[in-house]
């Protein structure tokens, strides 16, 4: 290989770069930071987009826009701007450390070979926001301790999965674009922001078409992990914000108006039987894929890019002040989500934020819960490679109820 390639000899240590990655670790906090600043800054250079302009651009693009197929004698030549070089760029940058510009940069490359004035302005609008924010990156953490659980009582090493579609959203097709947002340990490790195939006649068809591409990529997912020695002991969490598409997996209704589309509804049903997934309902504002199907302002998109875990600092910072980690001093996007869920009200009255004691005293209830974890009777602070582990929360006067998988 040396003969064919300049290649440098390897003297050991981390690594902190790849493929244009820069890779970011703390060891003494547990989390590991990737991003991509020096392609970005290679980027704004070449476009002469590095001045004061880019603090202006809070957002890669204007909430309202809406961008469509030029007249002939609209279209911006190649000589004017480097429309194609432009996206080509930003393609790459998304698919490798910036998902928050997923969305406009698939709605750019549509345009590939007929730029308007407006895609062009939107196209300088993303490099100036890229710039601005080009050493924000995704953080990922260290799982504490093997029981640990998210705050949806998952946990940290199971997957969780948004899924959304925004129907019509295409001014020239009028097709629904699709996203999906796979997290795992504090941070987002896939997504994606796709325009449909067909047209859909209706908001329950186009999100069951986005959650039938995002169960297939679910799939591919849990055997990837397997093989990395990271078995999804449980069916993935896939939080929906559409009521019809929720009620045609789990209630099993009357699907006589869907026969349309009936072999993506068979589809996601066999799928949560077989324990692939299963549906959770979540509220639209707290519906971190959203930023995947369009375009949002300032305080939404905001919003979701923290609940991705990314942090905007050169250096990586505690996980607890991001809202994607449960953290007290910002808004916990997944936390939120998690109170839409379906639950007994006795579970609902249990979650408190004091400690889960060790052992139970005399006279008390236990309500008991399930982890993935040590065995029964070992002490919270050993780990064992044991499937089941159960907390006991001291609760006078309650009956005694033990809810085991």
């Amino acid at each position: 290989m040396s003969d064919a390639l300049e290649l440098s000899e390897y003297t050991g240590g981390e690594t902190k770069l790849a493929l244009g990655i820069n890779i970011t670790r703390d060891w003494s906090a547990g989390t590991l930071k990737i991003d991509v600043h020096q392609a970005i800054e290679k980027l704004a250079t070449k476009f002469n987009l590095t001045d004061e302009r880019a603090k202006k651009n809070k957002i890669p693009m204007p909430y309202n826009a809406k961008l469509t197929k030029p007249a002939e004698c609209d279209i911006v030549p190649e000589s004017e701007f480097q429309f194609m070089s432009a996206v080509g760029a930003l393609l790459y940058i998304t698919m490798t450390a910036r998902p928050d510009i997923a969305y406009v940069t698939g709605q750019l490359a549509r345009f590939m070979a007929y730029p308007s004035r407006e895609c062009v302005d939107v196209t300088k609008q993303t490099i100036c926001y890229l710039y601005h924010t080009r050493h924000r990156g995704i953080t990922y953490r260290k799982m504490t301790h093997v029981r640990s659980l998210t705050e949806q009582g998952i946990p940290e090493n199971e997957l969780q999965v948004y899924v959304d579609a925004s129907w019509a959203n295409d001014a020239d097709t009028s097709r629904s674009v699709s996203g999906h947002v796979f997290m795992l340990y504090g941070g987002i490790v896939d997504w994606s922001s796709r325009l449909q195939s067909m047209v859909a006649t209706s908001t329950s068809e186009s999100e069951v078409i986005a959650a039938c591409e995002a169960v297939k990529r679910l799939k591919f997912t849990r055997i990837l992990l397997r093989e990395l020695q990271l078995k999804q002991h449980f069916p993935t969490c896939v939080m929906e914000d559409n009521s019809a598409c929720v009620a045609f997996v789990n209630q099993y209704v009357n699907v006589r108006k869907v026969r349309h589309y009936l072999a993506r509804v068979r589809f996601l049903q066999d799928e949560a039987m077989f324990g692939t997934f299963e549906f959770r309902r979540v509220a639209s504002a707290d519906q971190l894929a959203d930023i995947m199907t369009k375009p949002l302002d300032r305080t939404l998109f905001n919003k979701c890019i923290q609940g991705f875990g990314m942090e905007d600092s050169t250096e990586t910072q505690s996980y607890f002040k991001s809202p994607s980690n449960g953290g007290a001093d910002a808004h916990d996007m997944q936390g939120a989500a998690a109170e839409t869920i379906s639950q007994p009200p006795l579970e609902r009255k249990l979650k408190t934020s004091a400690k889960l004691p060790t052992r139970a005293k005399p006279n008390s209830a236990t309500v008991n819960h399930v982890c993935v974890g040590s065995d029964e009777g070992q002490d919270l602070q050993t780990p064992h490679a044991v499937q089941h582990q159960t907390y006991t929360v001291l609760l006078p006067g309650l009956p005694r109820q033990n809810n085991r998988c």
